[in-house]
């Protein structure tokens, strides 16, 4: 072979050899850029799936709490208590659960415990109970009467309650769990601590 042959050839090669590389380095791209889409749609699934899993846990939760309270309420003296054998789960998120009687007047320190979503609530639920001599006036003006610590995506209304402090407010340190005492009274329930 000649020298002008071996360098055609060569030069030839070396396009290829070039286009090949080209070639090559665009399918690492594209290869990076299908798993980074991957990756990015694989978290999002996950995170849309586990804020699923919290959402339903959290209804869970209401649904039984509201079922419990409704069916022991006309019911005096039967007494249901939530502890470690008798579990009422609780969302992990959440770290306190307060029940409040609104036919009691917030207390000064309505803010500090509760907080102002809940205390205006309270508040409003009171001040139009107290021009109707209804009594169920106040549990019927108000959207809830159990807040939670943060604050849940649906306010829980459970049947009408007292509690047993005489502020008006009855709060639980949960942990996955709420240990209390749900007792019958007739016309309304009354939550303390077991």
């Amino acid at each position: 072979m000649s020298q002008k042959n071996t360098s055609v050839f060569s030069l030839k090669t070396h396009r290829v050899l070039r286009k090949a590389q080209i070639n090559q380095v665009f399918v690492y791209i594209m290869a990076v850029v299908v798993f980074a889409a991957i990756f990015l749609f694989g978290y999002k699934a996950i995170n849309q799936f586990l804020d699923e899993g919290e959402k339903a846990s959290f209804i869970k939760f209401k649904t039984d709490l509201e079922k419990t309270v409704g069916r022991v309420a006309p019911k005096f003296d039967t007494v249901v208590v939530y502890n470690s054998l008798n579990p009422l789960r609780v969302p992990e998120k959440y770290e306190r659960l307060c029940f409040v009687d609104v036919d009691v007047q917030p207390p000064a320190d309505c803010l500090g415990r509760l907080g102002p979503v809940a205390c205006d609530i309270w508040e409003t639920a009171y001040i139009q109970a107290a021009s109707d001599p209804d009594v169920f006036a106040a549990w019927e003006a108000t959207e809830a009467n159990v807040f939670l610590k943060p604050a849940g995506p649906l306010p829980i209304k459970v049947y009408k309650i007292r509690v047993s402090r005489s502020d008006g407010i009855e709060c639980f340190d949960v942990h996955g769990q709420l240990d209390m005492r749900v007792e019958g009274r007739g016309s309304h329930v009354l939550i303390s601590v077991p």
